[in-house]
């Protein structure tokens, strides 16, 4: 881990400790919450921010860097946070109707996954602003398109109903991240033709 890394981390636990947050950096490949297994999460609930040390640090060390996003929204209780919160936690709503233990009507869906989708917009503004102030040894632009790849998901599992199988994660599909943008400035309601022809390609209907 570089000098930069370090003092990120250094930044991250103290952060953590201010706020009474739990950081667990689990030497596992993978954590679980809710019986669901991924790279880390942040519970605002439970007050934890954890991630899966278990793999190569490029890849660790950005999990915990949108994690962190994540608690920092948070904190700050910025737009996009409280917005998500409105009428009920948008991403368990959302997880809901997933899993079709919920119905919602047209209005609401749009409602609920753009809220969702907003969510993980500004959290990865965020891990670039962090990229950027602590010059971690992170591509930006490839961070960028990966992070694209995953925001326009929610237009596509719009109109799927489906989340993207293990093994098929939208930010690890070289032909989606290929054609991502590399800046934030993008109409996510409205994905060019090209895009959407794509995601229906790489990961159905």
């Amino acid at each position: 881990m570089d000098n930069n890394s370090e003092r990120f981390l250094h930044f991250v636990k103290q952060s953590c400790k201010d706020s009474k947050i739990n950081l667990v950096l689990s030497p596992e490949r993978q954590v679980e919450t809710e019986g669901i297994k991924c790279n880390g999460y942040f519970d605002y609930v439970d007050k934890i921010l954890t991630v899966a040390t278990g793999q190569a640090f490029d890849a660790w060390f950005k999990v915990l860097v949108h994690e962190f996003s994540h608690m920092r929204q948070w904190i700050d209780q910025c737009k996009a946070w409280t917005e998500s919160e409105k009428d009920g936690d948008a991403n368990d709503i959302v997880d809901k109707w997933l899993n079709k233990t919920v119905n919602l009507s047209t209005k609401n869906k749009h409602k609920f996954v753009n809220r969702a989708r907003d969510l993980e917009l500004d959290c990865e503004k965020r891990a670039v602003e962090w990229i950027r102030a602590f010059e971690l040894p992170i591509n930006e632009r490839e961070y960028v398109k990966r992070a694209n790849a995953y925001v326009y998901f929610y237009t596509h599992m719009k109109n799927t109903r489906k989340w993207y199988k293990i093994g098929k994660e939208p930010y690890n599909t070289s032909l989606i991240v290929l054609a991502m943008p590399t800046h934030f400035d993008n109409d996510y309601d409205n994905p060019p033709e090209i895009i959407k022809k794509i995601y229906k390609g790489c990961l159905g209907e």
